[in-house]
Order: structure tokens, then C-alpha cells, then sequence
């Protein structure tokens, strides 16, 4: 028993020396039940609805609208033009745009005029929530109509103004307009005495609400393929820098990085040759996962430069990554389990793994220290998002300072050795 226990606490000692294993066995359990703790639990804020709104009307009826809508604490307000609200949901930079359109004020709340329509358009990526939209917009109309009806002069007012109009109404059937007037009268007969409206909208007419497009068919995900694939293409590239990230381990318990370090090759050069492997096996990854795409209907072939700009930005953003997790550890063990932490922290965080909108918003803010993220954001951006080269810049501009902090933090690290 002596012998079985010894051996048992070696293993046990063994297995708490080695960091990496350590992690595996402790560390990314606790990590996975805090991560989807966090995504699926009920407490903290959830990351608000992001809308651009654009009010042409201007009046006070509309201000006060959006002052409704903009108090639910699933939606976050930004005002915008047209042209730039539609322009933020197509790059992807807000979930949707609102159309307050020239007119809304001069209705009455009761029965809104349907040739006066709000617009709304949404990010194709998230079209499911297009009804929890409209919901909420419908919600705020009555929201309005409830105030309206529990002021007895707001009341008084609302009403004049649907008597005017249903008096005008020349295409009206007589007995309806009659019905609806006869209405009025009771609602005004209702408030003169004084006291609060019952609350409640049954029966009242809401503002008919108008989906558009985003901009043209481009800014449309032909198919779900178009969705997975960027998402595919960037876990190919986790895959293959886990993969390199252990050659230069692998060098020094094979021996052949010792013969290296007397050839007349610096350690730059070394590193840089590894980093070139691992940027042409990307290139061949990607050609070779889009060819499938391109024959399952991802359109790769209409903004060819744009993609081929995306790919290079992300594989260069990945191998200064990979350069950097080949220097963490003095096994190939530590260095694996050390490149997949890391890798399955940025894919977490980044929409790798689950869907950006679905996160809390302090994690939301945490996406933007992701590669996974912005790699994913520029393939979208030339293949269906229809970004322009200015628009480009921004995702690949990240993605090339990620690969150039790390790369360098890497040369760093093996210079000290």
C-alpha cells in the first residue's frame, strides 16, 4: 500500500509542477463554467441594443417618442443621418436603424396614418431580432397613448386632432367616420370629468413599421455558409499556429536548435522563418476552405482584392500570435496547452464559439482584445458586408498590430534566453 500510495503522490506532485497540465485539469473547467455562467445567466446588464435612429419629423411628438423608446434598457440610442444610420448596420457597427419619417407629429395617436410609416433596417446577421424591435417600438407608441390618455389636456388635445382629421376624411365610409366620432365624443365626455383614462390601448391602432434592406443585395449573406465560413477560416488559423507554435520547442528537444543557433542564422531569422511556414500554410488553408465555400455558394469571387487584403491581415495578425506562444513554454506539452488557452480565450471572447450578440456587455468590451474578433469582422467585410478599402482598414489595421506586438513581445522573450 506504501508503494501504491508513493507512487500516487508523485503523479499528484508531477502533475501540479506542470502549469499547462495543471490548467487543463483545473483551470479551464472553472474558466467554461464562468464563460457560459455569464453568457446564459440572468445577472449583469445585458449588452443593449444598438440603434442608430434617424428623426425626420423633428416635432415634439417624436422627440418624446424616442425618449420612450430610448428608457428601455434593451435598447441604446445613437442618433445619425440616413445615409450614415444605414451605412453603421451594413459595416455591422449597429444592430439597426429607426426612420422616424416627416409627418408622425401631424397624426393622431389613436389611429396613425397608414401612409406614414417608421423604417427600420437590420444587420443580416441578426435579423431574429427584428420582431424584438418592432416590439419594443410598439410598446413605446402605446407607452405614449397610455400618458397621452392620463392627461386630461394631452386627452383633450389628441382628440380635437382625430375629430379634425376623420371630418377631412373624404374617402372614409360615412358610417364608419360616424362610429369613430361617435368614439371621440365618449372619450371626451370620459375626460371632462376630470380624472385619469383607464390605461390600456385595445382597440387603438399602432404605427405601421416598414423593413428594409440595409443597402443593396451585396450587403445580404447569400446563404448561412457565408456566416460560417469566415468563422471556419479563423479556426483554421487557431489551428494551424497551435500547430507551429510547438516547432521551436520541438527544435530544442530534437537538438537541431543548437546546430541552428551556430549556423549563421540570428534569432530573428529563425523566428521569421517559422512565422513565413506558418503565414503559406495559412494562405493554402484559407485557399483551399474558400474553393469549398465558393462551391457551396460564399461569393469569393466579386471582391477578390478585398479578401485577399482580409487574409492577409488575419494570417499575418496570427502568426505574430503563434511566434509569441512558441516562446512560453520548454515543452512541447506547455507550449500546446498554453496555445490552446490562449486561443480558446480569444475564440470565447471574439464570437468564435458563440454569437457576439448573445454576450453580457462587459464581455462585449473584452471582444475587442480579440484577433478572433477582428479576423472575423474583415472576412465578413469583403465577402458580404461590401466594406470599401477605407472601411478595410480598420479591422486589418488591428489585426496587423495584434500580430506586431506579439511577434515582437516573442523576439523578445527567446532574446533573453
Amino acid at each position: 500500500m506504501g508503494a501504491i500510495w508513493a507512487m500516487a503522490t508523485k503523479d499528484l506532485r508531477l502533475l501540479a509542477r506542470d502549469r499547462s497540465g495543471f490548467f487543463w485539469v483545473l483551470g479551464m473547467p472553472i474558466l467554461m463554467a464562468v464563460f457560459f455562467g455569464a453568457i446564459f445567466g440572468n445577472d449583469g446588464p445585458r449588452a443593449a441594443m444598438t440603434v442608430a435612429t434617424v428623426d425626420l419629423d423633428g416635432s415634439a411628438r417624436s422627440q418624446a417618442f424616442l425618449k420612450d423608446l430610448g428608457e428601455n434598457q434593451g435598447l441604446e440610442l445613437k442618433p445619425a443621418t440616413l445615409d450614415a444610420a444605414r451605412d453603421l448596420v451594413r459595416k455591422g457597427d449597429r444592430v439597426a436603424y429607426l426612420v422616424v419619417p416627416k409627418g408622425l407629429g401631424k397624426g393622431s395617436l389613436f389611429a396613425p396614418d397608414a401612409s406614414v410609416e417608421l423604417e427600420i433596417g437590420i444587420d443580416p446577421k441578426r435579423k431574429a431580432e427584428a420582431g424584438v424591435l418592432s416590439g419594443l417600438i410598439q410598446q413605446a407608441w402605446f407607452s405614449q397613448l397610455q400618458a397621452t390618455m392620463a392627461d386630461p389636456q394631452m386627452m383633450a388635445a389628441e382628440t380635437a386632432r382625430s375629430r379634425a382629421e376623420l371630418e377631412g376624411a373624404s374617402d372614409m365610409d360615412p358610417g364608419q367616420r360616424r362610429a369613430l366620432l361617435d368614439l371621440i365624443g365618449s372619450l371626451d365626455s370620459l375626460s371632462a370629468t376630470g380624472g385619469p383614462m383607464p390605461s390600456g390601448g385595445g382597440g387603438m391602432q399602432g404605427p405601421t413599421i416598414r423593413q428594409s434592406p440595409v443597402t443593396d443585395d451585396r450587403a445580404q449573406p447569400a446563404s448561412s455558409f457565408e456566416v460560417t465560413f469566415p468563422q471556419g477560416i479563423l479556426w483554421g488559423f487557431i489551428g494551424i499556429c497551435t500547430a507551429f507554435s510547438q516547432s521551436m520547442v520541438r527544435e530544442r528537444t530534437m537538438g537541431t536548435l543548437q546546430r541552428l543557433r551556430i549556423a549563421p542564422v540570428s534569432r530573428g531569422q529563425l523566428l521569421a522563418g517559422k512565422a513565413l511556414a506558418c503565414l503559406l500554410t495559412i494562405f493554402s488553408v484559407s485557399a483551399l476552405l474558400l474553393s469549398l465555400g465558393s462551391a457551396m455558394g460564399v461569393r469569393v469571387g466579386t471582391h477578390v482584392p478585398m479578401l485577399a487584403l482580409a487574409v492577409l491581415c488575419a494570417g499575418l495578425g496570427f502568426v505574430g500570435l503563434m511566434v509569441f506562444l512558441s516562446v512560453l513554454g520548454k515543452t512541447e506539452q506547455s507550449v500546446a496547452g498554453a496555445g490552446w488557452a490562449v486561443m480558446l480565450l480569444f475564440s470565447m471572447s471574439g464570437g468564435g464559439m458563440v454569437p457576439l450578440m448573445a454576450m453580457p456587455q462587459w464581455m462585449l468590451s473584452v471582444s475587442a482584445f480579440s484577433p478572433v474578433r477582428w479576423g472575423i469582422t474583415a472576412l465578413e467585410g469583403a465577402i458580404w458586408r461590401g466594406y470599401s478599402l477605407s472601411e478595410m482598414l480598420v479591422p486589418c489595421g488591428i489585426l496587423l498590430g495584434f500580430g506586431a506586438v506579439f511577434y515582437c513581445a516573442g523576439v523578445a522573450i527567446l532574446s533573453r534566453r
